[in-house]
């Protein structure tokens, strides 16, 4: 994660913003693998999200940044509508430099290993990057101005670990020489702790969110994002319910029309010959018709397919299949 995190990209790969927010997404990612203590975890775009101070789909666009275009993260599974993720191990020609980045940082892996996170301050600035203080922070545009303006942003954590990584101002992490100057100008201005690494970062966060109201926005966030899981949870276990009365319906369904068309069903063999098909249709709709099969209104489709799937085994193109099986499967007349 560190590696990741404090090495730059070949220029080109993503966009500036992209690849700024995708650094700041692994690390959060990272620490709450190492929190929880698990290989992998399962990452919401909705929680990634409230940790970000960005949208659900801003949210799922940089795990996919990750993803397809950075390949720092695999999906490894699914709970619900989340998708679980770990982080990828070195590979391809970047695998050494990667290997002696992370030698290099070694301190700051110590301490994020040993969960001692103040005994680096890379490692701080890596446990610290959830913290409300960077994405909640709010502002009056102009004195008497409702609008609010973000203070930090993603773009001023990238710019406090380039600063501890030791990077020429070239190698930017997704910000330009220019920008990169002008952010560290203004995290210096605001949270001048960052770069004194004698003085406690995390209180001077703590302060900075309290003073910001970024605190209050992020409780407000987290509040709506437990609403919005508390929605899916629901619509997952109906989901779940339906899904599961539909397949015990299909499963039913099969038994008797799997009899239905062989020799000792009610409709007889499905026909090879073309010249026969037409009168074992005929014949099928009419018993179908006189409730010699009973098919519930709302299994219709599936009888179809079915029969259809069963037309098809025996040599007859989808075309013809599906027309077989919407006649002898007809929709009941429509009451008067």
């Amino acid at each position: 994660m560190v590696a990741r995190i404090a090495t730059p990209i070949p220029a080109g790969t993503v966009s500036h913003q992209r690849e700024i927010r995708a650094r700041h997404a692994l690390a959060i990612i990272g620490l709450q693998q190492i929190e929880l203590g698990y290989e992998s975890i399962v990452v919401s775009g909705t929680w990634l999200g409230s940790r970000l101070g960005v949208t659900r789909n801003t949210a799922m666009a940089a795990l996919k940044t990750l993803e397809k275009d950075l390949g720092w993260i695999r999906r490894v599974g699914q709970r619900g509508s989340a998708l679980k993720w770990k982080l990828t191990k070195f590979v391809g020609p970047q695998g050494d430099e990667l290997r002696e980045r992370a030698l290099l940082h070694g301190a700051a892996v110590d301490a994020l290993a040993s969960m001692s996170y103040d005994e680096d301050r890379l490692a701080e600035l890596v446990a610290a990057a959830g913290h409300p203080a960077w994405s909640y922070s709010r502002a009056r545009r102009a004195p008497g101005s409702e609008e609010l303006v973000q203070i930090l942003g993603s773009r001023a954590w990238v710019a406090a670990i380039h600063h501890y990584a030791a990077l020429s101002p070239e190698e930017g992490l997704g910000l330009p020489k220019a920008a990169l100057s002008k952010m560290k100008r203004q995290v210096n201005a605001e949270l001048p702790a960052v770069f004194d690494r004698h003085a406690p970062l995390l209180e001077a966060l703590d302060a900075h969110a309290a003073a910001s109201g970024a605190i209050v926005y992020r409780a407000e966030r987290d509040a709506l994002a437990a609403a919005e899981a508390a929605v899916d949870r629901a619509r997952i276990a109906e989901f779940r319910i339906v899904n599961a009365a539909r397949h015990a319906a299909r499963k039913a369904l099969a038994a008797v029309l799997r009899k239905a068309w062989s020799d000792r069903g009610p409709l007889g063999r499905v026909p090879e010959d073309v010249a026969e098909l037409a009168a074992w249709t005929g014949e099928a709709a009419q018993i179908v018709a006189e409730g010699g099969l009973v098919v519930q209104p709302s299994d219709l489709a599936s009888a179809r397919e079915f029969l259809a799937n069963h037309v098809i085994y025996r040599g007859f193109d989808a075309a013809k299949a599906a027309k077989v099986a919407g006649f002898v499967f007809r929709d009941a007349p429509a009451a008067a």
